[in-house]
């Protein structure tokens, strides 16, 4: 049967152009992407479009020049096209995930042990997102680009261009790249995205593949880090000198807890809608439940975590600085000379120690929990096991890590041997059994929840599994550690969000929510602080915080000097300072404004807000952004 060629080449090459714009297009502009908060550059997307243009003109003349005939060309360009759709098949899937565009810098978390064990379950949790419109917009185009590849007359002998002409387009390219990179530094100067400049920024400026060609071009040369200049390390310590702690800013909370026992425990990508949830009549959390009603509850609690995620949370929880959002602040922030809580309360007299139960080379813990935060000591996995085996009990691992029910058993063994010393403790515990993509476990126990999703019934029989952990461990409190229960201030608390997606949290909940309040309910966790002598329930009106305040909040309560306030006391009068280092969303009482669009989005439905208000507040983000990721990029507390 004679092949039916009824598709002329330059059809097939201008599709080229339109499909490959079209992907960049519907990436940066947000039209399906439900949790990015997308700009609106000035200049529209032109560009955007002038940019990725460029990129797709160079390719298509060095196509032209190396292929004479039309079928190798229209081959190369399905080829092309292909690996293109790869890499915004990627960024989509990276940005349902955590809000915000990929950055070569984030392969730094490589240097993990066991990150490579978990690609294969990433790739099942990444092929599950394929249900969403966003990604499959991709692959019908590239499906239909394939499909007309069959259609083509490559027997067309004419060719459209001379060399010369080749030669001066290929040429022309260069300069359609080079305009927007230019305008994009220009725009950047002075900003926080000069500091700390995000992909989705980049993108929506530049153009996608113009964008990440630059990018990979500054990693792959190693452009060396320009030293800190005068002027910057001036408005470093003036910024520094602003933030200095007022010994006279107290309140009904300061010095409560003088004396006791501080235990923090991390809850791994823990989102706070599971609080008080039932789904089929089956109490989600019934332990963190009980708990809410016996101690201070925070609903309006907001992961302030970056890319780095667990990571990123610890390094805003010790030293109340923001990462920068884009860079794992474990990695590229480390230093010796930052004032972190974990030092306050040494120099208090506190033995400190932080518990984790994972390899210590993850995230460099065993390094970088003494080294830069200030922990007395780290405990492992290694530790705990070999204490654990020493007694001839059984150690449970789940995959590559402790479960939390025996992490938790072990730390309060932890807890009595500091506690028989007679000298008070500030102990980190760091959980990790929910850590997204939950894994297959047998002994996680199955709830059998109906008209769920897949990934939404794994998520809530982790985060029932989690509970009952807790509850375990404060029953061997009150039950066997009375006196040592008697005497600490526990504080729980979620790290950062569990990346379902929205239609998985649509199937818990059985309602439709909106963008925005979709990525509220992300960076929502939740924040219980518990010690019945001090905290009774509702004893304060929750009030919008994040993990930037913990360490205010505490150095007030136990009565702990320390020299920098970042964030605030939660208990204070002072309005916090709280947004999103991803979506750069700032969060309010009763609106969130949107960074990047300058729009506003509205809790409360009677408040109003004045753009002169909005672009004050704006402008009072980004001047503190600025700053706060200065110190880090300069490493000033190397």
């Amino acid at each position: 049967m004679k092949k039916v060629r009824i598709i002329s080449p330059i059809v097939y090459y201008v599709t080229f152009f339109f499909i490959n714009i079209f992907n960049s297009y519907i990436l940066t502009s947000g039209l399906l992407h439900y949790n990015l908060s997308t700009y609106n550059p000035v200049s529209g997307n032109f560009f955007c479009f002038l940019g990725d243009f460029g990129v797709l003109l160079m390719l298509f003349m060095a196509v032209s020049l190396i292929f004479k005939k039309h079928r190798g060309k229209c081959n190369a360009l399905l080829v092309i096209t292909l690996v293109l759709t790869l890499l915004i098949l990627f960024l989509t899937a990276f940005s349902n995930m955590f809000s915000m565009f990929f950055s070569f810098s984030q392969l730094s978390s490589f240097k993990n042990p066991a990150q490579g064990s978990l690609i294969l379950e990433y790739t099942i949790y990444i092929l599950n997102m394929f249900k969403e419109p966003d990604m499959y917009i991709h692959v019908i185009l590239v499906l239909i680009f394939i499909a007309m590849r069959f259609f083509v007359n490559t027997d067309y002998e004419r060719s459209f261009l001379k060399t010369s002409k080749k030669l001066i387009s290929f040429a022309s390219s260069f300069l359609f790249m080079l305009i927007p990179l230019i305008i994009l530094n220009v725009n950047a100067r002075n900003t926080i995205q000069e500091v700390s400049m995000s992909g989705l920024y980049g993108s929506s400026y530049a153009g996608t593949y113009n964008y990440y060609l630059y990018a990979a071009s500054e990693t792959i040369f190693e452009r060396n880090e320009k030293p800190m200049t005068k002027k910057e390390k001036d408005n470093i310590e003036k910024f520094l000198e602003a933030h200095l702690t007022d010994e006279n800013d107290t309140n009904a909370y300061t010095n409560l807890a003088y004396g006791k026992n501080l235990v923090i425990l991390q809850l791994e990508a823990f989102n706070n809608f599971v609080i008080n949830l039932k789904v089929d009549g089956v109490e989600i959390t019934p332990n963190l439940n009980k708990l809410v009603n016996e101690s201070y509850y925070n609903n309006r609690f907001y992961s302030t975590a970056g890319i780095g995620n667990t990571s990123d949370c610890e390094f805003g929880v010790f030293t109340g600085l923001y990462p920068n959002g884009n860079d794992l602040a474990v990695f590229s922030c480390d230093g010796k000379k930052y004032e972190t809580i974990a030092k306050d309360f040494s120099e208090a007299g506190y033995e400190t120690f932080s518990i984790h139960g994972n390899d210590g080379a993850f995230y460099n813990r065993q390094v970088q929990h003494i080294d830069t935060y200030h922990f007395d000591e780290h405990y492992d996995k290694k530790k705990l096991v070999n204490r654990i085996k020493s007694r001839n009990e059984q150690v449970e691992i789940f995959g590559d890590w402790m479960s939390d029910d025996c992490l938790l058993q072990e730390s309060i063994k932890i807890f009595d041997e500091f506690n028989k010393k007679e000298k008070p403790f500030f102990a980190y515990d760091i959980l990790v059994t929910s850590h997204t993509p939950f894994i297959k476990n047998n002994k996680i126990e199955k709830l059998n929840l109906k008209n769920l999703t897949e990934l939404a019934s794994a998520c809530l029989d982790y985060y029932h599994y989690v509970d009952k952990a807790i509850g375990h461990f404060f029953e061997t409190l009150r039950n066997d550690y009375k006196g040592l229960y008697d005497n600490t201030v526990f504080v729980i608390y979620g790290d950062h969000t569990s990346s379902i997606l929205r239609r998985d949290i649509q199937s818990i909940t059985k309602k439709k929510i909106s963008d925005v309040d979709y990525q509220l309910t992300m960076q929502n966790v939740p924040l219980i602080i518990h010690c019945p002598a001090i905290f009774s329930p509702n004893s304060e009106k929750p009030k919008v915080s994040g993990q930037v305040d913990i360490y205010p909040t505490m150095v007030n309560l136990f009565g702990i000097d320390s020299k920098y306030t970042f964030g605030h006391d939660i208990f204070g009068d002072e309005t916090s300072l709280i947004y999103s280092p991803r979506t750069l969303d700032l969060i309010y009482e009763d609106y969130v404004i949107l960074t990047a669009s300058k729009d506003v989005y509205y809790l409360n439905k009677n408040s109003k807000i004045s753009q002169k208000n909005i672009n004050n507040l704006i402008k009072q983000f980004e001047n503190y952004k600025y700053y706060n990721d200065l110190v880090m990029r300069k490493n000033y507390f190397k």
